[in-house]
């Protein structure tokens, strides 16, 4: 297997992220696409982790998605 790296903004992070975890719990324990999606969150987050400059401006980008979901639905 070849180690290829992708460039990926703290946007896209964060949308992976809000996908991931919409899986997770939409889907039961031992399903597969639970289980790929949990292995693939817990490798962003040793990802993310790895820089608190970047863990900062990933947790505001989903918590600004958060609460733009919650606005669109009181419309």
């Amino acid at each position: 297997m070849i180690d290829t790296r992708i460039k990926l903004i703290d946007q896209d992070v964060a949308d992976i992220i809000l996908v991931l975890k919409f899986v997770i719990e939409s889907t039961g324990g031992e399903h597969d696409e639970n289980v790929r999606a949990r292995k693939l969150m817990k490798r962003f987050m040793s990802f993310i982790e790895n820089s608190p400059i970047r863990k900062t401006a990933i947790s505001s980008l989903i918590k600004e998605d958060i609460s733009r979901i919650r606005l669109d639905n009181l419309m």
